[in-house]
C-alpha cells in the first residue's frame, strides 16, 4: 500500500521504488450539489423543441369547446370557457437568481441554482491553490473509499456534516504528484497519488470548515481559476456541468 499500484511493464521500473516509501496514498471527496432547477435551453435547443411541438399541435384534432366549459361557466349560460382560475394568480414562481448570485456568495448553496456546485476548501492562508477535501491513507485495513468519508469529516466538524452519497466504490479518477526533491529527500518518499471519490449532496449545509481556512462552493467554470493546473487537468474529465448523470 505504501508504493502504490504497480506500474505496467511499457511504463518502464517505477522511480518510487528507490525511495524507502515510495508513494503515499491520498483519498479526496469530490462533493456534488446537483442542480436546483431546469437550465435554461439554449438557442437551439429552444428551435427545435419549438418546431417539434408546432408540428405535434398540427396533427391534433380540435378539441370540443364544451370540454373547457367550468360549471360556473354552464350555469351562466357562456358558450365559451372564461378559463378565469383566482389560484393562478396566487402562484408566483421562485426567482431563478437568488439573493446569493446577486452577492456572489460563495458559502451559499442558493447559488448557481441551474449549474452543479463542488465544495473545496483552502487549507491555509499562505496557499494560492484549493482543493477538494482530501486525507492520506495510512491503514492497509482501511478502504479508501472509508476514507473519502474521513476527509468530508476532516474539514466538516459535527455540526456543520451534511447527508451525502457515495456514488461508487471505485475512484473516479486519480493523479500522481511528485514531490519537490527537497522534500524527498527529507521524508524519503517519491511523491502522493489522490484519487477522487464522487460523493452527491442528499440534504443540508455547510456553516463552517475545520483544518482550513475558507470553504467554496464552485461552479465547474470557477474551478480553474481555484484549483491548480496539474489538480484541476485531473479531476476535469469527472466535472459535470448540468445534469444527473
Amino acid at each position: 500500500m505504501k508504493r502504490g499500484l504497480d506500474r505496467l511493464p511499457s511504463q518502464g521500473p517505477d522511480p518510487a521504488a528507490n525511495f524507502k516509501h515510495g508513494w503515499r496514498l491520498a483519498a479526496a471527496a469530490v462533493l456534488e450539489r446537483y442542480p436546483v432547477v431546469v437550465p435554461e435551453p439554449d438557442d437551439f435547443e429552444y428551435e427545435y423543441q419549438k418546431g417539434r411541438f408546432m408540428d405535434e399541435q398540427s396533427k391534433q384534432r380540435p378539441a370540443p369547446v364544451e370540454w373547457f366549459l367550468s360549471e360556473k361557466d354552464k350555469l351562466e349560460g357562456r358558450t365559451e370557457p372564461t378559463l378565469d382560475d383566482p389560484r393562478a394568480e396566487m402562484y408566483v414562481p421562485a426567482p431563478r437568481i437568488t439573493e446569493a448570485d446577486k452577492t456572489n456568495d460563495v458559502h451559499s448553496l442558493e447559488r448557481a441554482l441551474d449549474q452543479r456546485l463542488y465544495l473545496v476548501v483552502k487549507r491555509s492562508a499562505k496557499s494560492k491553490h484549493w482543493q477538494f477535501p482530501q486525507i492520506l491513507a495510512t491503514d492497509p485495513d482501511v478502504t479508501m473509499r472509508e476514507y473519502t468519508t474521513q476527509a468530508l469529516h476532516s474539514v466538516l466538524p459535527p455540526t456543520s456534516r451534511p447527508r451525502v452519497h457515495h456514488i461508487a466504490y471505485t475512484p473516479s479518477c486519480h493523479m500522481e504528484h511528485v514531490f519537490t526533491p527537497a522534500y524527498q529527500e527529507k521524508h524519503d518518499v517519491y511523491g502522493v497519488k489522490i484519487f477522487f471519490y464522487r460523493i452527491m449532496l442528499i440534504k443540508g449545509e455547510v456553516k463552517e470548515v475545520t483544518q482550513a481556512v475558507d470553504y467554496n462552493w464552485a461552479t465547474i467554470d470557477e474551478l480553474p481559476q481555484l484549483l491548480s493546473p496539474d489538480y484541476h487537468k485531473a479531476v476535469k474529465p469527472i466535472l459535470v456541468p448540468v445534469g444527473p448523470i
